[in-house]
């Protein structure tokens, strides 16, 4: 479904699925976001000084859209409703810009961010060599990898995520609900093992 607004008839752009994701999962929470999104986006257009195109085709938790600055410096917005998001700013914060997008603007009030525009040459996603692919990802993240300062965000821990899989084993009387038990006995036992291994906590 479209939003029209003010005077010049700009048009922002949300998704039927992107809109109806949201209301299952955040309720009328998720319904009153998406009905005040589009006055948001135009603020910030104006605040901002920039144009927002269409928005991403793979949206998900967040809307992200592409935008032009004043300048002609292309970047991307982002916007979500997630308990998590504030972590992201301060994640990218935290990582200056070394191996990934810069934080351009963020305004906490409304969980609104700026980022710089990345292009990469080629998706992991279409390497069909799985090996070849996860090579190249840990090769990326050890180049990510920082240790967290002393005085930090509190950014939730690999640990905090593995917790789950005990929470889907009680919510099905230990069973794996939807997921096949084989792979998920798998996925159970290689984050043990790999969490043991884990030497520094690292961001």
């Amino acid at each position: 479904m479209g939003y029209d607004y003010s005077e010049e008839k700009i048009l922002i752009i949300i998704p039927d699925a992107f809109a109806d994701f949201m209301i299952e999962l955040f309720g009328d929470e998720g319904r009153v976001w998406l009905e005040r999104l589009p006055t948001m986006l135009a603020d910030y257009e104006a605040r901002w000084h920039m144009t927002i195109g269409a928005p991403v085709s793979n949206l998900s938790f967040n809307y992200v859209a592409p935008v032009v600055l004043a300048d002609g410096t292309e970047a991307m917005l982002k916007t979500g409703l997630t308990d998590e998001f504030p972590s992201q700013p301060e994640a990218l914060k935290h990582f200056g810009g070394h191996g990934m997008t810069r934080l351009l603007a963020y305004d906490e009030q409304d969980e609104v961010m700026l980022m710089e525009r990345l292009k990469p040459g080629l998706s992991l996603r279409t390497v069909q060599d799985d090996e070849a692919a996860i090579s190249a990802a840990v090769q990326v993240m050890r180049q990510l990898w920082k240790p967290l300062p002393e005085q930090h965000y509190p950014f939730q821990t690999i640990q905090d995520w593995g917790e789950d899989f005990a929470r889907l084993r009680k919510m099905y009387n230990g069973g794996t609900g939807p997921f096949p038990t084989a792979i998920y006995d798998r996925a159970e036992k290689l984050y043990a093992e790999l969490s043991a291994s884990m030497s520094e906590v690292v961001l």
